[in-house]
């Protein structure tokens, strides 16, 4: 891939003569939350990239009636965040999806939303954080040729892992100025089920049409 000047705002601009820097990357949800640790750099005008590790958070905060367990469940998610940001390299980007309401009802946009919030306090001060819309990121993935819905139904992670892959390498894009260029599907769905820290799933492969005769 490579790098040319853009027109993207400088929001998530970072220095190209870096190394190495680490992107970490938040598909947040109640009962699916998914993160990734990805690593880019620019090396001799060309982007390489590495998916450093994905996996999926199971202590979130469910409800906000009652102070008592909402407490202890926001201390345990800040927790397994502290620990992401621990095995992670000083990030210098964080990147998060908005939660839009999207006519959802009941608290599970308020408690995505309270995760956000508890979220920054974690983020070093030196470290920019962008939180993006689904429907950005997303268009973006599309127009580098990659099926979302195809990816989802073969990979053997969770969607929400390979939401929150895609979005640090669409980060990763952006900061870098990295052209926009048909990416190889199947190489991805392969890098990222190495980084996944769940195990793989079991899916069925898909069948082939018969031919007609």
């Amino acid at each position: 891939m490579k790098i040319h000047e853009t027109t993207y705002d400088n929001s998530c601009k970072v220095d190209t003569y870096m190394k190495t820097y680490t992107v970490v990357a938040h598909d947040p949800g109640t009962k699916n939350y998914g993160y990734a640790i990805t690593q880019g750099r620019v090396k001799n005008g060309k982007f390489q990239v590495r998916f450093w590790e994905n996996g999926k958070l199971y202590r979130t905060v469910l409800q906000l009636k009652d102070s008592t367990p909402m407490r202890e469940s926001l201390q345990q998610y800040l927790e397994d965040i502290s620990s992401i940001y621990k095995r992670c390299p000083h990030p210098v980007v964080t990147i998060a999806e908005r939660y839009m309401t999207r006519g959802i009802r009941g608290t599970l946009v308020e408690c995505v939303n309270v995760m956000l919030g508890a979220l920054v306090t974690q983020i070093e001060p030196s470290s920019k954080l962008k939180l993006v819309a689904a429907v950005t990121w997303k268009r973006e993935m599309e127009r580098c040729g990659l099926d979302l819905k195809e990816m989802y139904r073969l990979a053997r992670v969770s969607a929400h892992q390979i939401d929150a892959s895609l979005m640090s390498l669409f980060i990763l894009m952006r900061g870098l100025g990295v052209a926009r260029r048909k990416l190889n599907q199947q190489k991805l769905i392969q890098q990222i089920e190495a980084a996944s820290t769940e195990p793989l799933l079991n899916k069925r492969p898909v069948k082939k049409a018969k031919r007609k005769r």
